[in-house]
């Protein structure tokens, strides 16, 4: 199985405020499935709209890191 079917592009990532960018062919996946995946290698992930901003969580950890 694919982690993340049908995503095409990682457009960036910023550690310090614990964001990913992604853009998807929303034709072949959802933001739902792109959620598991990251679920799967044990990251919390949720969509943020245009213009929400991230709160950060200084006390979680990166089990990956």
């Amino acid at each position: 199985s694919t982690l993340f079917p049908y995503t095409t592009l990682f457009r960036s990532t910023d550690v310090e405020h614990q964001t990913v960018t992604i853009t998807y062919d929303a034709d072949k996946t959802t933001v739902e499935n792109i959620i598991k995946g990251f679920e799967k290698i044990k990251y919390n992930a949720r969509e943020v709209k245009d213009g929400e901003q991230v709160v950060t969580d200084e006390e979680e950890e990166c089990p990956n890191m």
